[in-house]
């Protein structure tokens, strides 16, 4: 990840691990940015993500293991997460097993609904109500068009994006895409971590 404006590569590397234990090691492409200051709310959500994570690193000794305690989830305040696709759902479902209260939004409704069955703490009407409820939100989406839609439309994440929200976007996309929705979170006063996994259900 290279900070904005700069060509110095982050050390974020760490929490994107954590949030899932699928990223992809590529080497950074040149364009992709994300801001260097998240807040210490955002690193502990990060770093204390998944309870499963210690079963995966004996099979990855690359990926370290912080386990998620009651308390770690309770000092974090509410999490969002957008984007229930094949992967989203299973790692939206590990933070709530992980104890984490979690707010979630979905296009089709129904799969929101399933989740609040299984455990998260609301199902929300539109991004923007997930991000204003939460200081950090979880984006999971298809592609490219859907990052856009939600990220930059009219009840769109950068719409409820002010100062203390931070957006991580694990969504594979194109550095334009990302680049376009980090700018307009930028100017809302948002932080914004750019996170893109690989993988499948299985992994998730």
């Amino acid at each position: 990840l290279i900070a904005a404006g700069t060509r110095r590569p982050l050390a974020t590397s760490q929490y994107a691990q954590a949030a899932h234990h699928s990223v992809s090691r590529s080497t950074p492409q040149q364009g992709r940015r994300s801001d260097s200051s998240l807040g210490s709310r955002s690193k502990r959500f990060t770093t204390h993500y998944s309870t499963r994570q210690q079963r995966q690193t004996r099979r990855d000794p690359h990926l370290t293991t912080t386990k998620a305690t009651v308390s770690d989830a309770e000092s974090m305040g509410k999490v969002g997460f957008i984007g229930l696709g094949i992967m989203g759902k299973a790692m939206a479902y590990n933070l709530v097993k992980a104890g984490y209260e979690v707010v979630v939004w979905n296009r089709t409704q129904a799969k929101a609904d399933e989740l609040v069955k299984l455990g998260a703490s609301a199902a929300a009407k539109t991004p923007a109500e997930v991000v204003s409820q939460c200081d950090v939100t979880v984006c999971m989406l298809a592609d490219p068009a859907a990052c856009l839609e939600v990220g930059l439309g009219a009840d769109g994440i950068a719409s409820a994006c002010a100062p203390g929200k931070s957006i991580v976007d694990m969504s594979t996309v194109d550095a334009a895409t990302s680049a376009k929705i980090y700018e307009a979170v930028k100017a809302k006063g948002g932080q914004f971590l750019e996170a893109p996994v690989s993988g499948s259900k299985k992994p998730a």
